[in-house]
């Protein structure tokens, strides 16, 4: 659009086109057509909202809780969810190679589950996709249970990084952090030794909710499944609060 609207003003320089001034710029036509496309794009992200809501909707009613995979991109997420739910997704290091949330049924202790897998948080988003990448992730603010998948193979200036995008992404989705685990992914690439230091680097040191996995090997997937059949007991589901009117007479008490 800044584009658009500096090939504008160039081409006017204060003329008009067409005879008496009535007609339009080709660079006009160009800024019209931009908008038609965002407003077009908007109501797309709206009606989408609209249908997740709805399938929200649908599955609290048969009583269906969900797990969402979130973490930074390249951690791993798409490789977890291959493996929990038997799917072939491409798996990639590479940016955006998952650019939609995917749900698919699981059984645990013989109790179906839905478990989404969704897209890569990167730092420093451009601006212009924030609000796509939002509409998008917003299933992590109404799953039961989010496992934020952390890659830490990774050197402690990346894993820093990585973390505190992750947490900073999820504080502005408003996920609720009683119900996250962290997955320290890729643990048969490092020694147990630095796991736990790196785990006590990142502040997890005091937390119980962490678990160092392995996507290829398998390594402690039962651990965490055992775990998040403990925090689907004793979550409940999401309640959208409405806040209550200010009761102004107490203020008058006195």
């Amino acid at each position: 659009m800044s584009r658009a609207k500096e090939k504008i003003r160039l081409a006017k320089m204060g003329e008009q086109p067409g005879f008496m001034g009535i007609g339009m710029f080709e660079a006009d036509a160009y800024q019209n057509d931009i908008q038609n496309r965002m407003k077009s794009v908007r109501t797309k992200l709206a009606k989408s909202g609209k249908q997740r809501a709805l399938h929200r909707e649908a599955r609290r009613r048969v009583g269906l809780k969900t797990i969402s995979l979130a973490g930074y991109t390249s951690a791993g997420k798409t490789t977890l969810f291959n493996l929990l739910t038997g799917e072939t997704k491409e798996e990639s290091p590479e940016l955006f190679t998952t650019l939609s949330t995917t749900t698919r049924k699981i059984l645990i202790n013989k109790n179906p589950i839905l478990i989404s897998d969704t897209v890569g948080f990167i730092s420093k988003l451009p601006a212009y996709m924030v609000e796509a990448f939002k509409s998008t992730l917003e299933e992590l603010k109404y799953a039961e249970v989010v496992i934020v998948v952390i890659d830490v193979s990774n050197t402690l200036l990346e894993l820093s990084k990585k973390f505190r995008s992750s947490l900073k992404t999820l504080a502005e989705l408003d996920v609720d952090q009683d119900k996250i685990i962290y997955a320290l992914n890729k643990c048969d690439l490092v020694s147990p030794e630095e796991i736990i230091k790196k785990a006590e680097y990142l502040g997890l040191g005091e937390n119980k909710k962490w678990i160092p996995i392995s996507s290829v090997t398998k390594e402690n997937v039962p651990k965490i499944l055992e775990l998040i059949s403990k925090m689907l007991t004793e979550t409940k589901p999401y309640v959208k609060e409405i806040p209550k009117k200010p009761d102004y007479a107490k203020f008058y008490e006195d």
